[in-house]
Formats: structure tokens, C-alpha cells, sequence
């Protein structure tokens, strides 16, 4: 369960979301957060949502084994495209940010030189652009990212095949 941003389960890996579920451009983190809290990896996965607020990030790092952030990219690719990349190759550095701009990667780069004792083992960003993309696709876009989180951390989806259970993947989106 998430409660004020960090949810009760911490373990080696942990999901950051960030996002904003009142406008739809920007709920891709939510959404998959979402889906994996559904799945309950128990205390193997950790949930952090960071709602619009970049420098919640930093209170989500605690040296983990990886730490991966999902966030939507608006403007640069075609709708419901998908990337994975290291955190330290897109983590800004440069002087003169307004508070106004800070994001969860500004969080993140200022975290590194705050706190560089907290950073994690990995960091990836997961990012969807999401500028166009039609409502209906996004429950696929976030089938496709939560797959993506499961292969690069190595975790098992619970099975639920013999539980009844409703698909996972077909909630909101």
C-alpha cells in the first residue's frame, strides 16, 4: 500500500511514479503504479508515488539495489513510445533551476550531490511519451511498461491463473 508517497514495503527494488492522475498526458506513472500494487510483490518491490512534486524523489532514495523511475515525456517521440535508459544519462546538471522547474530528475541530481550516500545501486528511467496518445491506449502502454519493470528487475508476476481473479492488466487506462 502507498501512503504519503512511500509505501510500506521496502525492499531491494523500488518503482517511482511520477505523475498526475487529473491530467491524462501525465498519469502514466500512476497507472503503473497502480498495476504493480495490484500484483503485491510483497516486500520485494517498493512503490513511491511522487504525485507532481520533484523533490519527493529524494526521500525515496535509501541505496537500493535499483531504483526505477517512471514518468511521462511529452513533445519528442511518436505517441506510446517507450524508452529505458540509465538515470545518470539524463540527470541534469546545470545551475540557475526555479523551483518552478524542478522535476524528479532535478530531485534526483540534487540528491546525488546532497546525499550521494543514498543514491541507489542502478537508476533507470522509464519514460512514455505520452503527448497524443489516445486514452484507449493507455492501459496497453502501461502493460507494456510494467512487463518492461518486471524483465529489467527480474521479478515474477503472481500467478493468479488458478485464484479467479480478474486480469491485472485490465483496470483503469
Amino acid at each position: 500500500m502507498v501512503r504519503n508517497g512511500i509505501s510500506e514495503k521496502i525492499g531491494g527494488i523500488t518503482v517511482a511514479g511520477s505523475g498526475n492522475w487529473w491530467i491524462a498526458h501525465d498519469r502514466i506513472g500512476p497507472l503503473v503504479l497502480e498495476r504493480l500494487e495490484a500484483m503485491d510483490f510483497g516486500k520485494g518491490l517498493e512503490l513511491c508515488h511522487l504525485g507532481t512534486t520533484g523533490l519527493d524523489i529524494i526521500d525515496c532514495l535509501r541505496g537500493q539495489k535499483h531504483f526505477i523511475l517512471v514518468d511521462a515525456a511529452c513533445g519528442r517521440d511518436p505517441p506510446g513510445t517507450i524508452q529505458l535508459v540509465p538515470m545518470a544519462s539524463v540527470c541534469p546538471v546545470s545551475r540557475g533551476v526555479s523551483l518552478h522547474q524542478i522535476g524528479p530528475l532535478e530531485g534526483f541530481a540534487l540528491a546525488a550531490q546532497l546525499f550521494p550516500e543514498s543514491l541507489p545501486k542502478r537508476a533507470s528511467l522509464i519514460t512514455v511519451e505520452t503527448l497524443g496518445l489516445q486514452e484507449n491506449c493507455f492501459g496497453s502502454v502501461t502493460d507494456q511498461v510494467v512487463n518492461m519493470i518486471l524483465k529489467e528487475t527480474g521479478l515474477q508476476a503472481p500467478d493468479f491463473s488458478d485464484s479467479g481473479s480478474e486480469n491485472l492488466f485490465s483496470g483503469r487506462g
